[in-house]
């Protein structure tokens, strides 16, 4: 076991005498260096130069902002560990303890107004609430076909328009029924008939061979002598037709 660790000493801490003497070099260069830091340090000592009154004041000055800035940072990191523990007690409060510095989007209130159907622009329209520019693009168009509107229900005809919008739109509409266009069964052709929403194909065909085949109309009644018309869709179709 000796003369493993001879060995082993022999093999990692020889040095020949070059190696012995740079290393005794490097030793008195340490020593050196160490002996002229001391000897300067000795021989010229740090001046202390005197502060004015001014520059003492400038100073105390700095010290102060400095705490106060120290002591903001402290409460805010305080502040931030109470948020934290409050969120985690409480994950979804019914209520907003700060508000914080965000820009919220201004929405632009609508006007109140009241507008009529039957001659409203698009304008007007877009002024009620829930009605955007497409939508009332619909109403209009919608309105052309049925030659106006004779109740606020048929809205909800309109693809987008739900019974919620109507309901909103309660009191801020409504409906002249005199404005509304009618078709004198006994004058109006099938083309222009099939123009219309509630008169479809079969149904117009069938109003004007029965009018060649039998003649004038002369009342409402002889529109349910028609197989295809029965009492709903001469309630419908009443209010935009007429018999002269």
């Amino acid at each position: 076991m000796k003369k493993r660790i001879e060995h082993f000493a022999k093999t990692y801490f020889y040095f020949n005498k070059n190696e012995k003497l740079g290393i005794y070099l490097l030793l008195g260069l340490i020593v050196l260096t160490l002996c002229v830091k001391w000897s300067l340090t000795f021989l010229f000592p740090p001046k202390l130069f005197p502060l004015s009154m001014q520059t003492l004041m400038e100073l105390d000055t700095l010290a102060a902002k400095t705490t106060h800035q120290n002591k903001f940072v402290y409460h805010t990191f305080d502040t931030v560990y109470k948020q934290r523990q409050f969120k985690k007690k409480f994950p979804n409060p019914g209520f907003v303890k700060y508000r914080h510095d965000t820009v919220y989007p201004v929405h632009k209130k609508k006007l109140e107004i009241i507008v009529e159907l039957n001659n409203a622009d698009s304008v007007s329209l877009v002024n009620l609430y829930r009605i955007g520019p497409i939508l009332a693009s619909k109403i209009i168009s919608y309105r052309n076909k049925l030659g106006g509107f004779i109740n606020l229900n048929q809205l909800t005809e309109i693809r987008g328009f739900d019974a919620d919008i109507l309901y909103d739109l309660q009191g801020k509409i409504l409906i002249d029924e005199t404005r509304s266009k009618k078709y004198n069964l006994n004058t109006v052709s099938l083309e222009e008939l099939k123009q219309h929403p509630y008169f479809k194909n079969n149904l117009s065909q069938a109003i004007v061979n029965y009018r060649t085949q039998h003649g004038k109309y002369h009342s409402f009644s002889d529109l349910r002598k028609i197989k295809l018309v029965n009492d709903s869709i001469l309630e419908r179709i009443r209010p935009y037709t007429l018999i002269e």
